[in-house]
């Protein structure tokens, strides 16, 4: 059996993050290979059927591009990966995909896993809907498939009976994360992603896994403190080490984003892993998410002579009460210390602040700003708010009633905090935020110089400074 994985049209800068569009209308940057569908394609070939991936955004194709190429590969089944972020999207693609090809049509992703019932009645064209994990699900819906046999006993998905939705019982997660396989990664065109501006140093640039969940998972915004939150796991360092050595060599990779939530979260993982790189002789920049308060001086020394360039950190607010209101268990001189360390080892940071949390307020959201300039952060982020399903913080919204009609899209600031007159506000805010942080003269002097010492990255750093603008003067709300 055949199986085909989309990622709908859309444009990442304008429909995710909220910036204005390139002027030819589409994003040149932003784009990722998205894992989910290469772990799902690669189970699906383990198992003896055949797979493939259009990821429509990078490729520049349109739904009759995608069209095109079901009609050359007749597929026997239609899997569109979505999230809320791009939720109208892949409703749009169904609906383009429904009269021309008599295949079931599924839907995985975290808008699957998070709203099957609503995802389910919003695409009323849709087969069966994936949950969660879906490594092991997928060969056994195959298979079914395959065999014209009824799905109802699969844990893990959603599907219609009778003119009722039925949703199976969730199916346990892998524990031991090296029984499963890599992402399919011969099925991408690997050379068509480019991230956003100044986020990576080399391309072709491969994110990576080394673990799921959060070993943390206790923040009330996150997604991995809530009910649908995958258990935490972590590969071990040699199959880590293993498969970055096949991407190296045989995909000629130069260089690793590790997305995992934490990834400087074991001492003994990461220096085990940074000893591993030197030893077999991988050398490549790297980078990869850290947690302040497991974050050591040591992890940041090795890691920087091992290839680690950038550390993201969730800040998520300059304001002590707001911190302590989301249960991120940080401080803010432990989180002035610890990115002083950072930079001191040469390292430069990326860090992630959210405009609009619970106890929030547009005067505090300024000292998240003003935090970033402190502590010299060599790019930050201001996102608003969204409570993620199954937190703390989206069930006391509910309760509240501050959740707008939009949550299932995800555009908008569809939360507004009890500090903030109305959604505009937050967005405003945002702007704000953003303004502060980089339209100074330190900063535009800083990176400016760097351009200039450095021509072959003026390109990326003129990219990066429009999607700055667009972030700071866009009207949009996001």
């Amino acid at each position: 059996m055949k199986v085909t994985f989309i990622v709908a049209p859309y444009n990442i800068i304008a429909d995710c993050y909220g910036s204005e569009k390139s002027k030819t209308g589409e994003a040149d940057y932003g784009y990722w290979m998205p894992l989910g569908i290469g772990f799902l394609a690669s189970s699906a070939i383990e198992a003896g059927h055949k797979a493939e991936i259009i990821d429509c955004a990078p490729n520049g194709y349109s739904y009759e591009d995608v069209k095109r190429i079901l009609n050359r590969s007749k597929p026997d089944a239609i899997g569109v990966s979505a999230n809320i972020a791009i939720s109208s999207q892949s409703k749009s693609l169904i609906e383009s995909l429904k009269d021309d090809f008599e295949v079931p049509i599924f839907m995985g992703g975290n808008l699957a896993t998070t709203l099957p019932h609503k995802t389910l009645e919003n695409n009323p064209h849709l087969s069966f809907i994936l949950r969660g994990e879906a490594e092991k699900t997928i060969p056994e819906v195959l298979d079914k498939l395959e065999q014209s046999k009824t799905l109802k006993d699969i844990p893990g998905i959603g599907y219609r009976e009778n003119g009722n939705i039925i949703v199976t019982d969730p199916r346990k997660p892998v524990s031991n994360l090296d029984e499963l396989s890599p992402p399919a990664w011969h099925l991408y065109d690997i050379h068509i992603y480019k991230p956003l501006p100044l986020q990576v140093t080399k391309i072709p640039v491969v994110p990576y896994l080394t673990s799921r969940g959060c070993s943390y998972g206790r923040c009330t915004f996150c997604f991995d403190s809530g009910i649908a939150a995958p258990k935490y796991r972590r590969h071990s360092v040699d199959r880590v080490i293993s498969d970055i050595k096949i991407l190296v060599e045989k995909h000629k990779i130069k260089e690793v984003a590790f997305w995992d939530d934490i990834f400087f979260i074991n001492q003994d993982w990461v220096l085990d892993f940074c000893k591993k790189l030197k030893q077999e002789k991988i050398d490549i920049p790297w980078q990869g998410y850290a947690y302040i308060n497991t974050l050591t001086k040591k992890m940041v020394e090795v890691a920087s002579k091992s290839g680690c360039w950038n550390i993201a950190i969730g800040y998520e607010s300059g304001n002590q009460e707001v911190l302590n209101r989301v249960k991120k268990a940080t401080n803010l001189e432990d989180i002035k210390k610890k990115t002083k360390i950072i930079h001191d080892n040469g390292i430069t940071t990326r860090g992630f602040f959210v405009v609009g949390l619970p106890g929030d307020t547009p005067e505090r959201t300024m000292e998240s700003s003003q935090l970033a300039i402190d502590m010299d952060l060599t790019f930050a982020q201001f996102n608003t708010f969204y409570p993620e399903y199954g937190t703390e913080d989206y069930f006391d919204a509910v309760k509240k009633g501050m959740i707008s009609e939009d949550y299932i899209t995800r555009t908008g600031a569809v939360y507004v905090p009890e500090g903030y007159k109305d959604a505009k506000e937050v967005s405003k805010t945002a702007r704000l935020a953003y303004k502060k942080f980089y339209i100074r003269p330190k900063y535009f002097l800083k990176h400016g110089l760097r351009a200039l010492t450095h021509p072959s990255t003026i390109p990326s750093y003129s990219e990066g400074l429009r999607y700055i603008l667009g972030m700071a003067f866009n009207k949009k709300n996001y």
